[in-house]
């Protein structure tokens, strides 16, 4: 699977997405009593089914740097949304 960067690293077709949450901490600048935990997402997209399930199912076994199970989002996509707005002059 691909890490997605940037939007166009989605591809516009039939995909398989993997949203990946890590702990991280947000500084406020003031000190680490006034710091915040927060989730993270990190997106991974393929077009193979089969390395989709293959890194679901290493995320299932694997454990982050606390010992916990690291929490994700699957997603089945059947394709990206595309809009187009009309410029009428008058």
């Amino acid at each position: 699977m691909k890490q997605v960067k940037i939007p166009d690293d989605i591809p516009n077709g039939k995909h398989y997405l993997v949203i990946e949450f890590t702990k991280v901490t947000e500084s406020s600048g003031w000190g680490t009593e006034n710091d915040t935990r927060v989730l993270a997402p990190t997106i991974y997209v393929t077009d193979n089914h089969d390395d989709w399930l293959q890194h679901i199912g290493a995320m299932v076994k694997g454990r982050n740097a606390y010992h916990e199970q690291v929490p994700y989002v699957a997603l089945k996509v059947e394709g990206k949304a595309k809009i187009e707005t009309q410029i009428k002059v008058a």
